[in-house]
Order: C-alpha cells, then sequence, then structure tokens
C-alpha cells in the first residue's frame, strides 16, 4: 500500500545549509526524518529515505525530492531573498502597524458590536489562568508523546515540534487532542460564539494551535511576515459567513507577536476578494484562502492593527477581514535595506506584468504548508518557554451543517482528523488508516459540538 505522507520542512542554520524533514510515513502518524545537508544531491537523499521506510516508488521520491529541493532553494539562495534565512520577509515590509493597545471587552454584548463594525474583538479571560495553565500542560503531554524526544525543558529540542513556518500546526491528529477539546468546552468561548451568531446551538472546528518559538535563541525561528489574506471566497459566501478565532494561552504583545488585522475591511470582502482571485488567477469558487494582492487598496484605506490579548482572552476575526500572523515588532530590517513592496515579496518577476500561473507557482514555495524544523544548535541562554502559544478555535450555527459533512464530522473524531476553521465544511488532513478511538467516548458537551443531537445515534 503506497504510504500516506505529509512532510513538514525543516529551518537551516544560518552558518550552513542543513536542515531536517519530518515525513508523516503513515496513516497512524508515525513520524520519521531526513536529513539534508549542503553538497548532497536532493534526489540522492530522498530515494534513500524512501528506502529506509519501504517506500520505492517515484510518489516518495517525487514528494520528498521536491520538498528538499524547494527548501534548500528558499532557505540557502541568497538570490531568493536579501533578509534569508531569517525570515520571509522582513517585518517592516508589514506597513505602519498600529501597536496601540486594543480593548478587552468583558461586556460580551459590547465586544460583539465591536466585532460588527471592525471586523475583530478581544473578549478578557474565557479561561482563568488555572485552566489556561491546565490546556498548556495538555498540550506539552501532546507534543512530547507525539514527537519523541520533545522535552518542554529542553529548548535544544524544539525543532521537533512541526509547527509551519508561520508557526501554525493543523496536522498530527493535534485537532483531537485533549488540550483542544478543553477550548472547546469552556463557558465563555460558547457564549461568545453564541452571542456573534444569535444562535446557541453550536457545532466546533477541529482546528490546531499556533506556536512560536523563542527567535532570541534561534533566528531560524523567527516565522516570516507579510501575508495578508482573507479567508473567504465571495463567489462562494458572501456576508457574515465564517468567524475564526483563537484563545490565547500566553500573553500576545509587540514582543512576542500575533495577530495584525485591516479594521473594517470585512465591509469591501466582495472587492478584495475578486481582485485577489484575479491576480492570482483563481478560478475555483470553492478555494477559499486568498492571498491579496501587493499594494492592494484596502492595504492603504487604513492602518493594520496589531491586537495584542492576555493569557486566558479569546480573540475573534471575521474571516473577511484581511489580516496575518506576524512576529515580534521590529523597527529596522534584520540585514540590509528593505526592498519596494512589489519586489520585496513577490520577487522582481511577480510584479503586475507576471501571470497569475507564475505569482502562484512563487507563492507556494511561500505559504506551503510544511513545517519548520531543524536539529541543531540554539544559544545557550535560551529561556524555555514559548514566545507565543494560542489554540486556534471557530464555531458556527448547527443549522448550516449538511448531512453529508455531519457523517465525515463523525469519523473525524475516530480518525483523529484535524480541520480548518470552517465548522460546516470538512476541510482536514488524511484520516488514520486505523481509527483509535470511539465516538461513544465523547462527553454530552463534546459529542453535541461534533454536531450529534438528541436523535442522532453514535
Amino acid at each position: 500500500m503506497r504510504p500516506f505522507i505529509a512532510l513538514a520542512i525543516a529551518a537551516a542554520t544560518e552558518e550552513r545549509c542543513r536542515f531536517t524533514i519530518p515525513v508523516e510515513v503513515d496513516s497512524n502518524r508515525t513520524v520519521k526524518y531526513v536529513l539534508y545537508e549542503d553538497g548532497q544531491d536532493a534526489m540522492n537523499v530522498a530515494v534513500e529515505f524512501c528506502a529506509s521506510i519501504g517506500a520505492i516508488n517515484e510518489v516518495c521520491h517525487d514528494a520528498v525530492g521536491r520538498a528538499i529541493i524547494r527548501r534548500a532553494q528558499w532557505q540557502c539562495d541568497g538570490r531568493t531573498h536579501p533578509h534569508a534565512p531569517r525570515s520571509l520577509v522582513d517585518h517592516s515590509t508589514l506597513g505602519d502597524v498600529d501597536y496601540t493597545p486594543v480593548k478587552r471587552f468583558t461586556d460580551i454584548p459590547e465586544g460583539i458590536r465591536h466585532l460588527r463594525d471592525h471586523g475583530y474583538a478581544v473578549f478578557a479571560k474565557a479561561a482563568s489562568a488555572a485552566q489556561s495553565e491546565d490546556i498548556r500542560t495538555r498540550l506539552w503531554d501532546f507534543f512530547e508523546e507525539r514527537f519523541t524526544p520533545l522535552n518542554r525543558s529542553k529548548p535544544e529540542t524544539w525543532d521537533l515540534l512541526p509547527v509551519n513556518e508561520y508557526g501554525i500546526m493543523l496536522l498530527y491528529g493535534v485537532g483531537q487532542s485533549e488540550a483542544m477539546w478543553r477550548v472547546r468546552e469552556l463557558r465563555r468561548v460558547r457564549q461568545v460564539f453564541a452571542a456573534a451568531w444569535e444562535d446557541e446551538d453550536l457545532i466546533c472546528d477541529f482546528g490546531g494551535v499556533v506556536a512560536f518559538r523563542p527567535h532570541n535563541c534561534t533566528d531560524r525561528w523567527r516565522t516570516p511576515e507579510r501575508w495578508y489574506h482573507v479567508d473567504m471566497n465571495v463567489e462562494t459566501y458572501d456576508g457574515f459567513e465564517s468567524l475564526q478565532g483563537f484563545l490565547a494561552l500566553t500573553d500576545n504583545t509587540e514582543a512576542s507577536g500575533g495577530l495584525v488585522v485591516v479594521p473594517g475591511s470585512h465591509r469591501h470582502h466582495a472587492d478584495v476578494s475578486r481582485r485577489a482571485s484575479k491576480w492570482w488567477g483563481v478560478e475555483n469558487p470553492d478555494h477559499q484562502f486568498l492571498l491579496l494582492q501587493p499594494n492592494d487598496p484596502v492595504l492603504s484605506g487604513v492602518r493594520p492593527k496589531f491586537v495584542n490579548c492576555e493569557e486566558g482572552d479569546l480573540v475573534l476575526w471575521d474571516s473577511r477581514v484581511a489580516h496575518a500572523n506576524t512576529n515580534s515588532r521590529v523597527s529596522t530590517p534584520l540585514r540590509g535595506e528593505a526592498p519596494p513592496p512589489d519586489v520585496s515579496w513577490f520577487g522582481g518577476e511577480d510584479g503586475v506584468e507576471a501571470s497569475p500561473s507564475t505569482r502562484r507557482e512563487r507563492a507556494k514555495r511561500r505559504l506551503s504548508t510544511l513545517a519548520g524544523l531543524g536539529q541543531f544548535s540554539i544559544n545557550k541562554d535560551c529561556v524555555p518557554q514559548l514566545q507565543r502559544l494560542v489554540a486556534l478555535v471557530a464555531m458556527a450555527p448547527r443549522a448550516r451543517l449538511s448531512d453529508e459533512i455531519f457523517e465525515r464530522r463523525k469519523r473525524a473524531f475516530e480518525n483523529e482528523q484535524t480541520t480548518s476553521h470552517w465548522p460546516i465544511r470538512f476541510d482536514a488532513d488524511a484520516p488514520r488508516e486505523t481509527p483509535i478511538r470511539s465516538a461513544s467516548e465523547l462527553s454530552p458537551i463534546r459529542r453535541w459540538l461534533v454536531g450529534y443531537r438528541d436523535e442522532d445515534e453514535l
């Protein structure tokens, strides 16, 4: 049987081009690692690795070989970007971000009004300090169990935490972990979503986490900048159709990095969506992730806003809002001068004269879901504390769930699948080959959030 292969790509050291690539080699979440060092032939490394896992076929050779080549081109080739390998694009290209603290709402109706008006809101203390600590501890329990010998007390092992280059983890069963279910169960989390939807009959997503490892320990842990996007295509969904969120498990400050939004941009979503689709040549109306074109008018109409929050806060935003995930604040480029906007992110050949297909292919190298993970030395004074940790969470009315999607959601729990932020769609990683649990194990509240109702049988 052909092995299921999910790749996560490593970050290289500055001193030498070398990295590891974790490969999910089967449907039971088994992870093995490829090691590449400067001077090796990528395809030879791929062939040897595939042979070691019993996958002697072109599918494995091609997938692993391409992953190695792509990472080497991005991480080690100075022609790709003058600021590599610290960051895909220097933080300063995010624009004139407003870091003035945002209001943290204790009154839910007031926060919902802000959400409607501005497209985002912070709801204070959705989790107590004890609840946040419990969820953090359980996430580390999950990480250490899955990614041995990862150790929460030893930062030198944290390259084994397979988040992608943006710090996001949406693989490896994290969406069905005990920690993530505890987030969804929180009373105030459910109350806020119910108020936003004006409907208490809700289902949840099976999302993952965002984890920033401390980049002051090693430059390779700094995540990229400049990827404003929307998560909804107007050709499929128009209006208030999707609401995203996260529970902050650490304080999100300008020193930690976090979410940046373009306030009020949800009111211009139809135009933004169509411009982005045209720029990238997106013909499939069901393609929901849309990266904004460079210098899109919505980015110049208002200052982007950094959304600060405290541990235990719930942050929500409308999927129509232009937003990005950014690392800690910097005031000057990490090295050299920041190139002009149309060159800094897309490359000189990706400007207005480039075809949509050319733009897409180059963007794939920057927006892959493949994760950063390199097993190399870090600074000796590194403090064993994640720079930022948030648990992704989203909910939507049960009335919007189709029977077909409900059946797939039932199996997702059994098959340990992680999904996108859409509870009413099913965008998920591959299922386990052998289910490891039964839906009968679900508590009443978890059963409800999956979508079961009294008349449904497990």
